[in-house]
């Protein structure tokens, strides 16, 4: 669930909701939003990413990134990218 400030970051009035395996993970140039990996977490079939995103109050989201595809070390800038369709308003 994203704060109604992160919300309107991704598109969205009011409290929404965006599943991690809505986020894709890219380069910060020309991303959407941009943020820092904080943390990580294996999965098995995926590894959860942790990005604290680029916004003032650092408020975190999580993205999954598939097995087999290259997951950015804790500290790496990163872009986010997410299809319109996944962003669920809540109110």
């Amino acid at each position: 669930v994203l704060s109604p400030e992160v919300a309107r970051a991704f598109g969205a009035s009011g409290v929404a909701s965006l599943r991690p395996e809505a986020l894709r993970i890219g380069p910060p140039e020309g991303a959407r939003l941009t943020g820092t990996v904080a943390g990580l977490r294996y999965l098995g079939s995926a590894t959860r990413v942790a990005v604290d995103l680029d916004l003032p109050g650092a408020e975190q989201v999580a993205a999954l990134v598939p097995g087999g595809q290259t997951v950015p070390p804790v500290g790496t800038r990163v872009g986010l990218g997410w299809d319109e369709t996944a962003l669920h308003a809540l109110e």
